[in-house]
């Protein structure tokens, strides 16, 4: 859960860059501490799952073309 919060902050700091540096800091912040809160495990957990995700995206992706 916190890799999640983590990327949810860093996409929010790079689009609040786009409009100002120092709004942009305080999201970037956020996600760098919720990234040092992970641990190995619950990294490779949420690798595992992102994977399954893009591989049912791919499947889906495959036969909406083929349709």
């Amino acid at each position: 859960m916190w890799l999640l919060g983590a990327i949810v902050c860093m996409v929010l700091a790079l689009k609040l860059m786009s409009v100002s540096l120092v709004l942009g800091l305080i999201p970037a912040a956020a996600g760098y501490w919720c990234f040092s809160q992970s641990t190995r495990a619950s990294l490779e957990t949420f690798m595992a799952f992102m994977f399954a995700l893009v591989l049912l995206g791919l499947v889906l992706n495959v036969i909406v073309a083929n349709w």
